[in-house]
């Protein structure tokens, strides 16, 4: 069939284009004239590579939407019914999942990901949500590549709903590249907002090789660096517990910082977080210093006591011998004191009046 009019031509060649009566409530078939023929509707140049077409693939039972002069797989493939429709995007979709897209990403200038949630007045985060039907808890992962309006840094994170209040769980700062858990980070590569464990015994890794040190200098004035330091124990304020709900009311141990800088200077920086009407930055301390000059401090009591026990040991012997030759003379006067008594001094010699 062949249909002219003004603007254009309708051909049907081995194939059925049927508009159906108002009984089959307005619907168009389009079939390819044969169960395994392809049925498409090509929009375009006529066989242009710059058409678009709609259309049955029959062989995979994929509904298509490509660009192009046929039904490829590189556009929009539907497969399935009802609540077992898939989507693949530059594929056929044969996993498990819904939706796949499968293309080549980039980043850069002009970034080319395979998927682009963009926020649309600037006014808060893109949000990507995840969560089960009928339940009021869910999850947000959400960004914003630049000021949202309310004064916050490029950041992305991870978000918690439970049904009553929403918790970042985690806080990923674009200015600094810094990660912060149960918190906003302010002034470290990682900040935890709470406690921190691993699976095994052990502290964490840092490098120390020989090869990357210069100026190695001992510790000197170990005793004296331990003693100027105040270990403390103390509670923390209800003020910052309100802040920061993971801190219990019970005593922590640790130093004062505005001390613990008088010793280790280098040992202590600013938080990046404030007190309120306070313009003075909340101060931090890192104790590992500490630890080591007290490792110093414990080897200077060894070697001092592997000298006192050399010293007590010389003198035990001094007095053992002295024990000894106390003990010989005591035999040695028990001898004489014997033969003492043995003499009769009555009988001796009277001196004479001459």
């Amino acid at each position: 069939m062949t249909l002219d009019g003004d603007n254009g031509t309708v051909i049907v060649e081995d194939g059925k284009l049927e508009v159906k009566d108002a009984n089959a409530n307005g619907i168009i078939e389009v079939s390819g004239g044969g169960a395994n023929n392809d049925a498409q509707i090509e929009f375009g140049d006529n066989g242009s590579a710059n058409d678009a077409i709609i259309g049955w693939e029959s062989a995979s039972g994929e509904l298509r939407m490509t660009p192009g002069t046929s039904l490829t797989t590189g556009g929009v493939n539907i497969i399935g019914s009802g609540t077992n429709s898939k989507i693949g995007l530059g594929t056929s979709n044969n996993t498990g999942a819904r939706v796949l897209i499968s293309s080549n990403s980039g980043t850069g200038a002009s970034p080319t990901p395979q998927l682009l949630i963009e926020e649309n007045n600037n006014s808060d985060f893109a949000r990507l949500q995840f969560g089960n039907f009928g339940v009021d808890e869910y999850w947000h992962v959400a960004a914003t590549s630049e000021d949202d309006g309310g004064g916050a840094d490029p950041r992305m994170t991870i978000f918690y709903w439970d049904g009553g209040v929403g918790t970042n769980v985690m806080v990923i700062d674009g200015d600094d590249n810094n990660v912060g858990i149960d918190r906003t980070p302010t002034a470290n590569d990682l900040e935890v907002n709470g406690t921190a464990s691993k699976t095994a015994a052990g502290d964490w890794l840092a490098n120390s090789d020989r090869r990357i040190k210069t100026d190695i200098l001992d510790i000197e004035n170990s005793f004296e660096t331990m003693l100027a330091l105040h270990p403390v124990k103390f509670k923390y304020s209800e003020d910052w517990m309100k802040r920061n709900p993971s801190l219990k009311d019970q005593y922590y141990y640790n130093f004062i910082a505005q001390e613990y800088q008088e010793i280790f200077p280098e040992a202590v920086q600013g938080s990046g977080e404030y007190l309120e009407g306070d313009p003075t930055e909340i101060l931090q301390i890192d104790t590992y210093n500490a630890q080591i000059v007290n490792m110093v401090a414990t080897q200077d009591l060894i070697r001092e006591n592997k000298v006192m026990k050399g010293e007590v040991a010389s003198l035990k012997a001094a007095l053992d011998q002295m024990t000894r030759e106390s003990h010989d003379l005591k035999s040695e006067f028990q001898i004489i004191k014997s033969m003492l008594n043995q003499v009769d001094f009555s009988k001796a010699a009277k001196p004479t009046d001459d």
